[in-house]
């Protein structure tokens, strides 16, 4: 790469990866960051305040003035995937040139591209964002690899990046256990923010999914003692359980954790049991051994028989993050938090965004 910056010339070297690392380190304890700065803009000096206050000021043009020094810039784009958009939220960047399809070969959509930043009249002062997707109609891999010339091993990256738009037929159903903590601690707010996400995950399943309602506080409740297929009626039955929930009474955590890990799997199913809670309890040990000890039972049908992914939500404004955490970890799955500021429908749709359709399974690398 080469920098102009008006008569100065900066040109990049490329060292070896031990150098490159011990300079960058060596920069970064000293203050510096990497950027492409676009946006200059005047400082409040208080009068007499900074002595090098010219030196700290850059010259500012009038609305609509060009300077004459503009910005140019290209970037080339290697995905590796096929690419299906590319877009700048603040820039307007011209046509899109994507790599041609070889001769011989039938039309697909291409994985490398080139974007440029459009020369407009408007002066391109603001941080310049790129974005792209990727998909394609099948599923598609990227292996990246790397090997040292003088070594006898190396290493690897692979890159599952399933379909775009999957069929409900290629998408595998769920089954979805959700477990809300309903004691005294969650009263109030916190049990009304959890009912809110809970509606919008009953009504949002996919059609073949399937659901359990658990609920403890000094004893567990449950809707069905059977997974209730997504149909009106039973959508219908899971939000009156759901608005019947109130805060009260302990929190006998380790009940509701063996009820969900209780319930047989039917079929194959990728099941996820989610937890909603604020965490405050004091026999962590006992919650965690008990995720642990449902990790490595034998399979059944291609899949692990309790191979449940566990997903837990920290609810309200100080919920104990080392219980939520360590749940998620242990039970291979995902933290979320849901604040009391915040929209419960966009906290539980950000993690229905990432497990509402499955269509890789049950992955093997020989």
């Amino acid at each position: 790469m080469e920098m102009k910056i008006g008569e100065r010339v900066i040109k990049a070297q490329i060292k070896r990866r031990e150098e490159a690392q011990l300079l960058y380190e060596e920069a970064k304890a000293s203050g510096r960051r990497a950027g492409f700065p676009m946006t200059v803009g005047p400082r409040y000096i208080p009068f007499g305040g900074v002595a090098d206050a010219e030196s700290i000021t850059p010259p500012v043009l009038k609305p609509g003035e060009r300077s004459g020094h503009d910005i140019a810039l290209t970037i080339n784009i290697d995905a590796g995937f096929p690419i299906k958009d590319i877009r700048s939220k603040n820039h307007f960047i011209l046509p899109t040139e994507l790599g041609l399809t070889p001769i011989g070969e039938s039309p697909k959509l291409a994985t490398n591209a080139t974007v440029t930043l459009s020369p407009l009249d408007a002066i391109p002062n603001k941080d310049f964002v790129l974005e792209y997707d990727v998909g394609g109609d099948e599923p598609q891999f990227t292996l990246f690899t790397h090997k040292k010339p003088d070594s006898d091993h190396g290493y690897f990256v692979l890159i599952a990046q399933p379909q775009l738009t999957p069929t409900q037929d290629e998408i595998t159903p769920k089954e979805m256990i959700f477990v809300v903590d309903s004691s005294g601690s969650m009263s109030g707010e916190p049990i009304s923010r959890v009912k809110q996400a809970m509606r919008y995950a009953i009504k949002n399943l996919n059609p073949y999914d399937t659901f359990y309602l658990f609920s403890f506080s000094n004893e567990v409740s449950a809707l069905s003692e059977t997974p209730l297929a997504n149909t009106p009626e039973n959508v219908e039955k899971g939000l009156r359980y759901i608005n019947d929930l109130s805060g009260g009474g302990g929190t006998e955590m380790l009940k509701g954790v063996k009820a969900a890990y209780a319930v047989r799997q039917e079929g194959k199913r990728l099941r996820y049991i989610v937890m909603l809670t604020d965490g405050y309890i004091g026999n962590e040990d006992q919650i965690l051994a008990e995720i642990q000890a449902h990790q490595d039972d034998e399979r059944v049908f291609g899949f692990w028989q309790d191979d449940a992914q566990f997903f837990s939500f920290g609810i309200g404004s100080s919920p104990n993050r080392f219980l939520i955490e360590q749940m998620a970890g242990v039970g291979r799955g995902l933290a979320f938090y849901l604040n009391l500021t915040e929209d419960s429908d966009k906290v539980i749709s950000d993690f229905y965004e990432r497990i509402a359709n499955p269509v890789l399974t049950d992955i093997t690398i020989l």
